[in-house]
């Protein structure tokens, strides 16, 4: 039996760290990154741990580990996160790292991620070292065993957003839905959990005022707006909807779209990033056509957003315009309007969304269950401690 050092507790850590191990885990103190943070941007890619016990292997989450342990590191998109210039010697020095022979492997939480960040090393002298060093874990989502009671709803369907980015993430996609199921008179409510955050992120538009329209939405009779919820009574209002809404045009993973399975909540989803690979289309929920590039990222993320923190500036002044607003306005109503078409097919056949259901159940119980997941680290551990 090993003993592994957890570092750099976030929620890349809490969402992908083994639930279990036949070696032994702890979570060690680190530099925290709340204090990394205030520190120049390329440091941010780095954790620093303090092993206060001799550990065999360190298991970072989402930073590079500065360690002469033999380490292997999970990540969500990025490795080492690109906070500034490409060419930056911290960058480079990063970057570099990841070919030491101490890094024995590099976990994806996707295979997105990991076309994603072998992307973003091509060209560079270690590439083929990475890939051959890069696997894919799932992240796992909490078993739900209680029985789950759905309020009658005489034959419709309640949906429910989550997420603290507003607009990125598809809330102004499920406020247009649920307006057009208003105007049409269909049994279609919305549930939306959100801090309504609608600018800042590397698609959305600078300028906040422009969905001002849409954030009144939340007003209609068929949607109930929570603002921010506590974790706990977050998965109580997905555990009774009928199926989640996340048609988001950037995203990593979808955490809340696995743990809606746990609770049997099928999710309509857009096909970006890693959803994809969680949702399978007609199984465990639905998907919406949404351009992408091969790497699975939105087309207009690719014409107007960042690739680093160090470009946001340039990317908001791409983004700052009439025309980016239009390609926003555009793609959430063509998104609405598909969403709607597939809502409109389960509302009359309530056995495909028992179907759905079931899927989504299956898939989290199966593929993103957390004994999968610790059973596929612990192989990982020990193949890089040569066990």
């Amino acid at each position: 039996m090993a003993r592994i050092a957890l570092t750099a507790v976030h929620k890349i850590g809490r969402k992908n760290r083994p639930a279990q191990s036949r070696h032994e885990l702890r979570w060690v103190r680190d530099l925290p990154h709340r204090h990394i943070r205030r520190l120049p941007d390329p440091l941010q890619a780095f954790v620093l741990p303090f092993e206060p016990y001799r550990a065999d292997l360190v298991h970072s989450f989402g930073l590079v580990p500065v360690t002469r342990k033999p380490w292997v590191a999970t990540f969500g998109q990025f490795l080492p996160r690109p906070v500034t210039r490409l060419d930056h010697p911290l960058q480079r020095f990063a970057d570099g790292r990841l070919d030491l022979d101490n890094c024995r492997a590099l976990i994806a939480q996707s295979e997105y991620a990991r076309r994603v960040c072998l992307d973003r090393h091509a060209g560079c002298d270690h590439h083929d070292a990475l890939a051959t060093k890069m696997t894919v874990v799932h992240a796992s989502t909490r078993p739900v065993t209680e029985p789950v009671e759905r309020p009658g709803r005489q034959g419709g369907i309640n949906l429910v957003f989550v997420g603290l980015d507003l607009a990125r993430k598809g809330g102004i996609v499920a406020l247009r839905v649920a307006s057009l199921a208003h105007h049409r008179g269909l049994p279609i409510t919305l549930d939306i959990i959100s801090g309504g955050v609608v600018s800042g992120g590397w698609v959305d538009h600078p300028d906040a005022s422009r969905m001002d329209a849409d954030l009144a939405l939340r007003a209609l009779p068929n949607v109930t707006d929570h603002g921010r919820l506590p974790a706990d009574e977050t998965q109580r209002v997905i555990a009774r909807s009928d199926l989640q809404v996340m048609c988001t045009l950037d995203d990593n993973f979808g955490y809340s779209v696995t743990e809606g399975f746990a609770h049997g909540v099928p999710t309509i989803g857009t096909t970006v990033g890693a959803l994809p690979e969680i949702i399978e289309d007609g199984v465990s929920g639905l998907l919406v056509p949404l351009p992408t590039n091969a790497l699975g990222q939105w087309t207009g993320r690719e014409r107007y957003g960042a690739v680093t923190d160090d470009e946001e500036s340039a990317s908001q002044h791409r983004r700052n315009t009439d025309e980016y607003w239009e390609l926003l306005d555009r793609t959430w109503d063509d998104l609405a309007a598909a969403v709607l078409d597939r809502l409109e097919v389960l509302l009359d056949d309530r056995d495909q969304l028992d179907r759905l259901r079931a899927g989504a159940k299956d898939a989290a119980d199966g593929r993103f269950s957390p004994e999968l997941a610790a059973r596929r680290l612990d192989d990982i551990y020990d193949e890089a401690l040569d066990v």
